[in-house]
């Protein structure tokens, strides 16, 4: 169960908080396709060096 960070008191605020839950759960689920799309394999790093990505956490910093 996970915890908001504020308090929801009344039947009203309940329904209303789980509106904004079911809505930010939908939005994710929107752009899951799209976002699991963009992951490479970490043997790839090397083709987006020019982008200025900072090496893998495997990778021994010198």
């Amino acid at each position: 169960m996970s915890h908001t960070n504020f308090n929801v008191l009344g039947k009203d605020a309940v329904k209303i908080a789980r509106s904004v839950d079911q809505a930010k759960l939908a939005e994710t689920d929107r752009w899951a396709t799209l976002s699991s799309s963009t992951n490479f394999d970490s043997s790839e790093e090397e083709h987006f060096t020019h982008l200025g990505l900072p090496p893998s956490s495997t990778e021994e910093r010198k």
